[in-house]
């Protein structure tokens, strides 16, 4: 008869010590069913710039890496030599290259391949003054004009 009390006391403390730890239902952390990503403002500009012969300027728009910028620019007459790059001071990128070239015309995506500033710069090697618009629709926080004379 003792070892049915002690069975029996047993399992009123083994009972016991089972509601007081917490289920691992309790603990179980549900995954979200949508990933939480920062909302991105899109932003789209239209700049104007005039220039004379030889003259050169350059446009530029703060953008995070992998953050995408649509792009049209266009002259009024003769080609621009242009180049697209990009530059950061935090990093130490002095400058980073996309694309070269003389035309009269270009659109494309400028994706960001590191945070910082990222652009366009065109020189006016034509003999009259042109004028370069430029279109953006895109991931940036800014856009700057930068004189370059």
């Amino acid at each position: 008869m003792s070892l049915a009390k002690e069975a029996a006391a047993d399992r009123k403390v083994t009972a016991t010590s089972k509601q007081s730890v917490p289920s691992i239902e309790e603990n179980v952390v549900q995954p979200v069913s949508e990933p939480i990503v920062p909302e991105v403002a899109l932003l789209n500009h239209e700049m104007k710039v005039t220039l004379v012969p030889d003259q050169g300027t350059e446009i530029k728009v703060t953008m995070t890496k992998g953050s995408k910028v649509q792009y049209t620019w266009w002259t009024d007459g003769g080609r621009a030599n242009f180049d697209v790059h990009g530059d950061s001071k935090k990093l130490d990128i002095n400058y980073h290259s996309y694309s070269k070239g003389s035309e009269q015309k270009s659109s494309g995506v400028l994706e960001a391949a590191f945070d910082g500033n990222h652009g366009w710069f065109w020189r006016n090697r034509t003999s009259e003054t042109i004028t370069v618009t430029l279109q953006t629709n895109g991931e940036y926080s800014d856009i700057e004009l930068m004189d370059e004379g």
